[in-house]
């Protein structure tokens, strides 16, 4: 997809969110009687405005990054001017300001917003369940030499159904069961069972602050789990343009044999080859419509991560099929899919609260953590791949907006409850002295964490 398509699918995503946010607090204030002022989808100067029958006044404004719903305030409105220009009462008006509500009622409308944002995820993902559920089952393909997963008897051909007790009818599921126990010690607990058997076996393998502080861990390959794949088969399933393979003259279809006239043996084998010669010709010898044929390419040179130049034709392999047997599908009732939506986001909600534990306490690396470019990415090639994939992300982002707002930070919702919390029991309104250190503090948090997600987003890059 181009640039302009990448921003207007991370307007989108991020537009979604935001206005489901702001709508749980607009919607409370006005179940509570509070007048809302403004109600603003993202920050800067509005670019479009629009007044309701109550005189709220609705904003789109060109920084998707947030958004903010004004209520009447005593603590930065003057309620007689504004009875004035509304020609009513302050009386009336005080009745409507946001302060003079009950703790409780100002404990809803804040929390109103984070609930609307875990509300969203479980519409989405019902809605996603509503059209069944496909996965791949957990079935190891190799187990490297001396690694953990060898160290506890595991083996090529076994599937993975348990891992800490946790059913893991499909891969996902496995990774999932596998992320909570990022950086931490202790017993994994795997249950495993052979093809076409009904016996399961149980391995232990003991864990040591595992992969604590790792960036991007790879929570299998740490283990020494390789899972299975279909093989790659010699036939290009795609050339791309312009490029050497291209160039070369191949086409879909062509099935390669040779190269430099040594049989190919595999395509992770021929790709060292071709990575190892950059700007080098090589001749590549292949079959099309029953006749052999050979070509010279010359691979693209082109940095690796390592800013090591390597050689690109250009050129990708057919995948062989998925076996029937390792194709997991589930059908939903509308009620069996309301809640699966449900127990997705109580769970995704929990593995979201123990990631920020975890990075608070060490145990998993910030880097991490994604900021507006690495999110912009993602939502990119969610979409590219499909409105499943997009929704899926759509209801992560939520889980997350809803969760990172009940951090009990200043300036962010959470800390607003842990004041309302402070006057529950103190009695009265924590004082405006301590509002406005707490509002410094946590605007000094709030950019720490910004920049910290930028750095990452651009060394990502």
């Amino acid at each position: 997809m181009s640039f302009l398509t990448t921003i207007l699918v991370f307007v989108a995503t991020f537009g979604v969110l935001i206005t489901f946010h702001e709508y749980g607090h607009f919607w409370a204030a006005r179940r509570m009687g509070i007048k809302v002022l403004r109600f603003s989808v993202g920050f800067g100067k509005p670019f479009y405005t629009w007044h309701d029958a109550r005189g709220t006044e609705f904003a789109i404004t060109p920084l998707p990054l947030g958004g903010y719903v004004k209520m009447l305030d005593q603590r930065d409105c003057d309620l007689e001017q504004y009875a004035n220009e509304a020609n009513c009462s302050v009386k009336q008006i005080e009745s409507q300001e946001f302060t003079a509500k009950s703790v409780w009622a100002r404990i809803f409308v804040v929390a109103a917003g984070p609930v609307a944002n875990l509300l969203l995820a479980i519409l989405v993902l019902w809605g996603v369940y509503l059209g069944g559920e496909r996965g791949l089952a957990p079935v190891i393909e190799q187990v490297a030499p001396q690694s953990m997963a060898a160290e506890a008897g595991l083996e090529a051909g076994q599937e993975i159904v348990e891992v800490d007790g946790s059913e893991t009818p499909t891969r996902r599921a496995l990774q999932l069961q596998l992320f909570k126990r990022l950086g931490e010690s202790g017993t994994l607990l795997l249950s495993v069972r052979y093809p076409d058997s009904d016996l399961v076996y149980q391995s232990e393998i003991e864990l040591n602050n595992w992969l604590k502080g790792e960036a991007e861990p790879d929570v299998l390959g740490a283990l020494g789990l390789q899972m299975y794949r279909p093989h790659i088969e010699l036939v290009l399933s795609a050339v791309e343009e312009n490029s050497p393979g291209d160039q070369a003259g191949l086409r879909i279809g062509d099935e390669l044999l040779r190269v430099d006239g040594q049989q190919i043996v595999s395509w992770t084998e021929l790709v060292s080859y071709i990575q190892a010669r950059p700007a080098v010709g090589i001749d590549l010898e292949y079959r099309r419509e029953g006749q052999t044929r050979i070509t010279v390419v010359v691979p693209q040179s082109v940095p690796n991560e390592q800013g090591e130049d390597i050689g690109r034709v250009g050129i990708a392999p057919s995948m062989g099929k998925w076996p029937e047997h390792m194709i997991r599908e589930y059908r939903y009732s509308p009620v069996e899919a309301l809640q699966a939506g449900v127990s997705r986001t109580w769970e995704l909600s929990v593995l979201t609260v123990n990631a920020v534990k975890k990075m608070l306490f060490g145990q998993m690396s910030p880097k991490n953590m994604a900021g507006p470019i690495t999110i912009a990415q993602v939502a990119n090639d969610s979409a590219s791949a499909g409105w499943l994939s997009w929704l899926n992300l759509l209801a992560l982002l939520s889980i997350s907006l809803g969760i990172m707002n009940l951090l009990p930070i200043p300036m962010l919702d959470g800390g607003h409850l842990l004041y309302f919390v402070v006057e529950i029991f103190k009695g009265s309104p924590v004082s405006e002295r301590v509002q406005i250190i707490g509002q410094q503090l946590g605007l000094f948090v709030l950019i720490g964490v910004f920049v910290l997600v930028m750095v990452n987003d651009i060394a990502r890059l």
